[in-house]
């Protein structure tokens, strides 16, 4: 909600936010007098962090694939898309509001909202972390760009990885959303033309994309797409005195172990093997992101709560577990802290690889691994220079940017509300799929190869007639003669 926050002050834009009370209580912290915030029941009767903890109590033994469906079945994703268009005092509230641009998040749970900016007819921009080049209409080529966030794929694939790439953008074009259906979708928008999720990523008006070279890969972008990772960076401000106090007592450094709001949920055995790894590093203390209550137990601090931002930008901060959600890694790079990552699901995977690849960290799983593995991974991070200076140099490219991340977001949303997106409009999202796809060229060349080979065949078949008849009769009439 940063955007928001800061188009509405550096613009004169208003907005309104249709959130949950958990988030709008935490919005109001900061909010202002430009900002209308909107409680939908629907979110509120969603229970995500119920899931999560569900998710958390069931994470070893489930696969990639598994944890993500786990979490869909947790939520009911198609009951919020439906009782959400059918809450008819909010529908009839947001109609009669007369908004220049709705801004929807990017998840695929996003199409069942950006369905209801189609249906009142409102441009769209979608805001996330997911990069789909296939429903962005991105010309990319999947030897080199790894489409799908689920999978672990980086920029320099083996032949069987490129395989797997190139069919998986296959079958994403192709296949219909497996959260929001193409029914029910026309269900959502009956006043208008049917249309696909698919194309719903298509006609946004444009694409704020939280990714950064930085940290991923390289990729192909159009002008309608901005590359906006790190929106949550800041400079660190001073902590309260419970967290100074301890950050200030370590010998060696500190080190913060945040995985995430599920983590209360996590077998014991698992928190276990981290504390007695925790107490054998006397040298250095840990802040570990964990319990109902704060509380000190030699070396390390357990707390419901912490500011991840703050502790990051801490002078004494050596190394951050995490779980490699997005925002953590890049407040991670920000401040130029080396990373041990625990992928738990979802894109996490594919986070914790990139930060791998660009040596800004090591990897662990968090299923098997062992009190040495932690004592490895952290002598690794805090001892090989490799990983300090390849992040610190990264923060500093970063940090000495004319423009953050968060006015280059913003820039662009107060361009698309004042001016549209004709001026950054790509015609590929309008083409039908087989004219993207150059379909119709390679049949018309296939068919003109088809008539070349064949009329040449034909001529041949001929000539070869022709001549095997007048050799053929002369051959008789000479052994005639004889």
């Amino acid at each position: 909600m940063n955007v928001v926050h800061y188009v509405t002050r550096t613009y004169g834009h208003t907005a309104t936010v249709v959130t949950s009370t958990l988030i709008a209580n935490k919005l109001k912290l900061r909010s202002n007098a430009a900002i209308d915030i909107i409680i939908s029941s629907v979110f509120d009767k969603a229970d995500f962090k119920g899931a999560e903890t569900t998710l958390a109590k069931e994470i070893c033994h489930l696969n990639i694939i598994g944890k993500t469906s786990s979490l869909s079945e947790q939520v009911n994703i198609v009951k919020v898309c439906d009782d959400f268009h059918n809450d008819t005092s909010l529908l009839t509230l947001l109609k009669h509001r007369q908004f220049k641009l709705a801004i929807v998040d990017n998840i695929p749970l996003a199409e069942c909202f950006a369905s209801l900016a189609y249906k009142l007819a409102l441009p769209y921009i979608y805001f996330g972390v997911l990069y789909d080049p296939v429903r962005m209409r991105i010309p990319f080529s999947p030897a080199s760009t790894p489409f799908y966030h689920r999978f672990v794929l980086s920029d320099t694939m083996s032949f069987s990885e490129r395989v797997h790439n190139v069919l998986t953008s296959i079958v994403m074009e192709i296949a219909p959303s497996y959260l929001v259906s193409i029914t029910n979708i026309a269900k959502y928008t009956s006043n208008k033309s049917t249309i696909t999720a698919n194309q719903l990523t298509s006609k946004a008006s444009f694409h704020l994309v939280e990714t950064d070279f930085l940290i991923d890969y390289p990729k192909p972008t159009l002008p309608h797409i901005a590359f906006v990772g790190g929106i949550s960076t800041q400079p660190s401000k001073r902590l309260s005195e419970l967290f100074q106090t301890f950050m200030d007592s370590s010998v060696y450094g500190a080190v913060i172990v945040s995985l995430g709001s599920g983590l209360n949920g996590f077998p014991q055995e698992r928190i276990d093997t981290f504390v007695k790894a925790f107490k054998r590093h006397t040298d250095l203390n840990f802040i570990l992101k964990h319990g109902n209550s704060g509380y000190i137990d030699k070396n390390i601090m357990f707390s419901p709560w912490i500011p991840q931002n703050d502790l990051l930008g801490h002078p004494k901060t050596v190394a951050f577990m995490t779980h490699c959600g997005n925002n953590g890694q890049f407040e991670a790079l920000y401040h130029g802290i080396p990373m041990i990552g625990f992928p738990l699901f979802s894109d996490q995977y594919y986070n914790c690889e990139r930060m791998r690849q660009k040596v800004y960290g090591v990897v662990l799983e968090f299923c098997t691994f062992g009190v040495n593995d932690i004592e490895e991974a952290l002598r690794n991070i805090t001892t090989q220079k490799r990983y300090i200076r390849t992040i610190k140099n990264a923060s500093t490219i970063f940090r000495g940017r004319s423009e953050s991340p968060l006015q280059h977001a913003s820039y662009w949303v107060d361009h698309i509300v004042r001016y549209g997106n004709k001026f950054v409009h790509s015609y590929s999202v309008d083409m039908p799929w087989y004219q993207y796809y150059l379909l119709d060229i390679l049949m018309f060349v296939g068919m003109v190869l088809f008539a070349v080979v064949y009329t040449v065949y034909v001529l041949f078949d001929k000539w070869r007639y022709i001549y095997c008849r007048r050799n053929g009769n002369g051959l008789f009439n000479k052994i005639k003669r004889n």
